[in-house]
């Protein structure tokens, strides 16, 4: 049988001869539950988070070759009148070069001189939330209009021109290792 009584006395004893170090014990011990109170609360609110799927998703698809205005209008009207599809925006290869220099800084030396027609024309597709979960399915269906690549890469229309492509961003790579090691 626990001995409340007796416990109790000694706490008051204790409070009686130190209450300056009773005070401050009871200040940590407050902390420490508090700590406690957050960290589950915390790992709580994870695991419903963990439960559920993220809200923006965003993909870019990747257009093969140079498609005219109109075609590019003809993609974009397609893609965005898929349910799924909260916004479509079309990024031509020189706002990808900007977007790209925005993204690794300005003077990065992998970019520096960097031709805007290595890079391919893209949309930036972005899926409603409420069809997040559904992503690789709706990509599937994104990338068979018009020939569009919904992630790796452009897809292939023209291997000679890819190949070439490849080449020239070699090149560039490898100047600017160069001019970064020298």
């Amino acid at each position: 049988m626990i001995r409340i009584v007796y416990i109790l006395k000694r706490l008051a004893r204790g409070i009686r001869r130190r209450p300056l170090g009773s005070l401050f014990t009871l200040v940590a011990w407050w902390f420490a539950l508090c700590q406690l109170i957050l960290v589950f609360h915390t790992v709580t609110v994870a695991g419903h988070v963990k439960e559920v799927r993220g809200t923006t998703s965003t993909m870019i698809a990747y257009l093969a070759g140079a498609p005219s205005q109109g075609a590019v209008e003809e993609i974009r009207w397609r893609i965005a009148a898929m349910e799924e599809i909260g916004d479509v925006v079309f990024i031509p290869r020189q706002a990808g070069l900007e977007r790209l220099k925005q993204w690794m800084g300005p003077d990065n030396p992998l970019i520096a001189g960097l031709d805007p027609g290595v890079l391919p024309d893209a949309f930036e597709v972005t899926v409603k939330p409420l069809f997040s979960g559904r992503i690789e399915d709706i990509a599937k269906r994104v990338a068979a209009i018009a020939d569009t690549t919904d992630r790796n890469g452009v897809a292939v229309s023209d291997i000679a021109e890819q190949a070439e492509c490849l080449r020239t961003l070699g090149r560039s790579l490898e100047e600017a290792i160069c001019r970064f090691h020298a």
